[in-house]
């Protein structure tokens, strides 16, 4: 409330109108951006195998891959893979024409394919596991990738990171313009997060045992905050 005219002056009522103004203009208040990066190794792969199979007759393509489908699952989970670590990730059966010969395409056959995912903590047996399996059935391999299992530990740390640079940054800016801060933000949003492989590489499986030899990085993750405080 203001004073009516007439009324006698009340210093309380300058300051009420001060912070009105500060309202109008969004208050004083002051935003910066934090960013946190923490380096993890990875502790989870995940494999991709496909088994391709070809035969003029789709029957005979089939039945094949089956056979061979069944072989490999046999071999992974003799390699110590669990049922529940494989999983069928796509099923396909293509005709294959031959478009050499002239204008019409010739019929060549089928193509059966039947790709899995085979995942694993044993980082250490990667190698074998692809020695085992492309002796047995797989004669397809569509990728490898390595994964943080507790991604939200790695991500807390980064944040946490994230906000101390974000108030070190208010606190170095309310220093130089002498600033009376409050360390308690008014709001706090988080901008990004990413996962990204380093250069910094982690030797798997043993070397002597004459697998095949595979090489993980170290993982990067990063958060970034925008910090709001306010301040007088």
């Amino acid at each position: 409330m203001y004073p009516m005219y007439g009324q006698p002056y009340n210093p309380a009522y300058r300051h009420a109108l001060k912070a009105d103004e500060r309202k109008a203009k969004g208050g004083s208040t002051l935003s910066v951006r934090g960013m946190g990066k923490v380096e993890a190794a990875p502790d989870t792969a995940v494999l991709q195998l496909a088994v391709v199979t070809m035969d003029k007759d789709v029957t005979a393509a089939q039945e094949e891959n089956k056979r061979r489908v069944n072989q490999l699952i046999r071999t992974l989970q003799d390699e110590g893979i669990d049922e529940k670590q494989i999983e069928t990730i796509s099923y396909t059966v293509f005709p294959q024409y031959d478009y050499t010969g002239g204008s019409e395409p010739v019929l060549k056959g089928y193509e059966a394919v039947n790709t899995l995912s085979v995942r694993t903590r044993d980082l250490d047996t990667i190698g074998s596991i692809y020695d085992a399996a492309f002796a047995n059935g797989a004669n397809r391999s569509d990728s490898l990738q390595f994964f943080l299992s507790d991604q939200q530990k790695w991500i807390n740390q980064a944040l946490d990171l994230a906000a101390k640079q974000a108030l070190e940054k208010a606190e170095a800016i309310a220093l130089s313009y002498r600033l009376n801060l409050n360390r308690t933000p008014v709001k706090i949003t988080e901008e990004s997060r990413g996962f990204s492989p380093l250069s910094k590489e982690l030797s798997l499986g043993a070397q002597s045992s004459g697998q095949t030899p595979i090489f993980a990085r170290q993982i990067e993750v990063t958060a970034e905050l925008e910090v709001v405080f306010s301040y007088q």
